[in-house]
């Protein structure tokens, strides 16, 4: 059986089920666990990596309306490959390929071969769709017991983290700082597991852009900078630089020194069950 994944997450999954000799390609953003990094890749992003925050929001909000991809798949390394299963995802066009260029690459891997390439869509936008997720590849690629003992401990931990202590306090996690956006699908379950109020964001809905003057109404007592698909030392650069932000100055979180950074591509970002290791960091 072979299969490739064109998203971190599902890469993740497909790993923790004890299939990672089974993934014979991955997408470029794809580096955990360890073995992965050496898998081929099959994917890669048109956002230079030069480029700053407000530029990589301008590249993919013009991308969005002119309808143009912004990560490409090697269809000819596909081809080549000829999967049995390709698992993508349907959650955001922005973090990974789109479910239409996974069409028009199986149009050529049918043309090419006549065989048909199984598609797996996943769509976790909340803990209980993470776990399903789960349970679904477990199932499909003969891993039941494997799933169900992993979905067993994370619906402990999760018990055991419904019984932390409520803080009282106020959580503005921001996904993105340049422009500013709010938490989406399961980082308000995080927040609030972890003993906190979100002050933005319901559980599966979308990060949203929010003004400035939103964040000051809202005065929240922490700041946490999780910047989508950035690493914990980024988020620290990123989390100092909001000090000197005009739009921030006089907020309760900067006066008291309350912003703080997370290694986000790893624990947040994705729909893993490593999230809850981020709860216990938040």
């Amino acid at each position: 059986m072979k299969i490739v994944s064109l998203t971190p997450s599902a890469t993740e999954i497909i790993a923790s089920l004890d299939l990672s000799d089974n993934l014979v390609g991955c997408s470029h953003e794809c580096n955990f666990p360890e073995e992965i990094k050496e898998k081929l890749k099959v994917t890669s992003s048109k956002i230079r990596p030069s480029l700053s925050m407000s530029e990589i929001d301008n590249f993919v909000k013009e991308s969005q309306e002119n309808n143009l991809d912004i990560y490409e798949i090697n269809q000819n390394m596909l081809a080549n490959i000829q999967p049995d299963y390709l698992v993508t995802q349907g959650l955001c066009d922005v973090c990974a390929i789109t479910e239409g260029q996974v069409e028009q690459v199986l149009k050529r891997l049918i043309n090419e071969s006549g065989k048909v390439t199984k598609v797996l869509s996943l769509s976790g936008s909340s803990i209980e769709q993470i776990i399903k997720d789960i349970k679904r590849l477990g199932h499909e690629f003969d891993r039941v017991a494997q799933a169900e003992e992993i979905i067993g401990t994370a619906n402990k931990t999760i018990q055991d983290m419904m019984a932390f202590s409520k803080t009282g306090k106020s959580i503005l996690f921001l996904e993105w700082v340049d422009p500013f956006f709010g938490p989406g699908h399961w980082v308000p379950e995080q927040i609030m597991l972890a003993g906190f109020d979100s002050a933005l964001g319901l559980p599966g809905q979308h990060s949203e852009e929010i003004p400035p003057s939103l964040i000051r109404t809202i005065n929240p007592d922490y700041i946490v900078v999780g910047c989508c698909g950035f690493g914990l030392e980024d988020n620290k650069r990123i989390g100092e630089s909001l000090y000197s932000n005009v739009h921030l100055r006089g907020l309760k979180a900067i006066l008291d020194h309350n912003v703080y950074a997370f290694d986000a591509d790893s624990y947040f970002s994705r729909p893993t069950l490593r999230i809850l290791e981020g709860v216990n960091q938040l």
